[in-house]
């Protein structure tokens, strides 16, 4: 592949990379090193080296080669850039088969356009119109780039950039469009159908119209709020319906879109119920204004109407949906709040995983093992450095861990230091030791201190090894 192509790819997806192709992260770390700011420099070496040079020998070689300005660095460095691109390029090649894929049936049927419309956006990392329009256009250059599916993805492109940029709904027929590109050998000279929905031939029956719409006699603006969230309430997982509220929306060039929006995102995020009236009475409004009486009727009256308060003799209502429907959006509902709670779970595991990187190798190695993987008798003692280093990380940790009724007394805090680094240095060849019930943990309890566990101390010291050495 062509070098200018490599080049143009990782400019655009590393924001890190200067014009030469240099990791500008990787001077930063070792600028932070030598100004011993090492929380700083341990920030960028785990938030943006690791993820960057997954494989620990080739990323340490890089940093100490740069360093050490040795002539090995630029061969092992370009090996190291070229994994990266070939991963941004699976990425990428990945997406555009995707999206592709989606649009590769041919459809007039707007409902049907909407819907792979929408399949594409849940893989589309910006929905948002400059950023979605940005980003489908930076696809469809990477996919003449790398003579990847050029030809299929422009349709799909063509489909959501107009999509972006509000162009897709139009009043006007479908006109034939030539798209020609000399330049490239796999684009030859055709016409091509450019799929573009006409509002014009969207006919809305009475009963579609009737559950869009509020009844036209209703003027105040509290009980128009109040109609709308009766209406929505129970259709915001109804995707048919959905599609013929944006399709109507689109139109006639109303709000109901807008609001059937406000009420469905708001209800997933479990905001308060005045919260979304107050959502769609400012929408409402022409100009900026405020009731406090009014406010407060609505809240009232909505509480009497709510549709998931109704009893059953109240199902039989207009625009009330049936038993399944209503199970089904339940369902869904649930689901949704689910998925939402294992994602949080997921996201908490990790990080209290990226916290304690070395709480792993403590239940499995002993102190004395995991300290040997940075020795190196020709270069230093790394269990030497670490017994000058833990002195400091206790005196350190015990600092903030005062109980409030104590006195802070600094002789206190050198005898609870004594006992930590005994228990310590008592259990250097133990796999987990036991603080949570040993003797040395009540007795620094006693004399004032908060220490329910003494991993993170050895974990602190063994990271600064690890930063000490990555740059040696």
């Amino acid at each position: 592949m062509e070098p200018e192509v490599i080049r143009t790819i990782l400019l655009n997806e590393c924001s890190s990379f200067d014009k030469n192709g240099f990791d500008k992260d990787i001077g930063l770390y070792i600028s932070l090193i030598e100004e011993k700011k090492y929380k700083d420099a341990s920030i960028v070496y785990e938030k943006r080296l690791i993820p960057r040079y997954p494989d620990e020998l080739t990323r340490v070689r890089i940093i100490r080669y740069y360093r050490k300005r040795d002539i090995r660095f630029r061969e092992i460095y370009a090996g190291a850039v070229r994994a990266i691109f070939e991963k941004i390029v699976a990425s990428v090649k990945k997406l555009i088969f995707h999206i592709s894929s989606i649009f590769e049936s041919r459809s007039s049927n707007p409902y049907e356009i909407l819907r792979k419309i929408d399949l594409a956006l849940k893989v589309i990392p910006h929905r948002a119109k400059n950023e979605g329009f940005a980003f489908i256009d930076k696809m469809e250059t990477y996919s003449v780039l790398l003579g990847y599916m050029p030809e299929k993805f422009s349709i799909a492109a063509d489909i959501l950039k107009r999509y972006f940029d509000n162009t897709l709904f139009v009043k006007v027929e479908v006109k034939e469009s030539v798209k020609i590109d000399e330049s490239y050998s796999y684009k030859k000279e055709e016409e091509k159908k450019k799929i573009t929905i006409d509002l014009d031939k969207i006919v809305f029956s009475d009963e579609e119209i009737k559950m869009i719409c509020i009844n036209n006699e209703i003027k105040s603006r509290s009980f128009q709020v109040l109609a709308y969230c009766r209406q929505y309430w129970r259709q915001i997982f109804n995707h048919d319906f959905e599609k013929k509220i944006f399709l109507y929306s689109k139109k006639y060039n109303t709000n109901h879109f807008r609001i059937f929006q406000i009420i469905k995102n708001c209800r997933i995020k479990k905001m308060n119920d005045e919260v979304i009236l107050l959502e769609i009475y400012s929408l409402l409004s022409n100009s900026y204004s405020y009731s406090l009486k009014e406010d407060l009727l609505m809240q009232k009256v909505w509480r009497q109407i709510r549709p998931a308060d109704l009893d059953a003799k109240g199902s039989v209502l207009e625009n009330s949906v049936n038993k399944e429907e209503e199970d089904n959006n339940k369902k869904e509902l649930e689901n949704a709040k689910q998925n939402e709670k294992s994602r949080r779970k997921e996201e908490a595991e990790g990080r209290r995983l990226r916290n304690i990187r070395y709480r792993t190798d403590a239940q499995v190695y002993s102190l004395h093992d995991r300290i040997q993987k940075f020795y190196h008798k020709e270069v230093f003692d790394a269990h030497e450095e670490f017994n000058q280093l833990l002195s400091k990380h206790i005196d350190k940790y015990l600092e903030k861990h005062w109980k409030k009724d104590v006195k802070q007394d600094p002789y206190i805090l050198k005898g609870a230091a004594y006992i930590i680094t005994t228990f310590i240095t008592d259990n250097y060849n133990v796999v987990s030791p036991n603080w949570a019930s040993s003797l040395a943990k009540r007795e620094v309890t006693n004399i004032g201190f908060q220490v329910p566990e003494i991993e993170s101390i050895i974990a602190l010291c063994l990271e600064e090894i690890r930063l000490r050495r990555a740059v040696a």
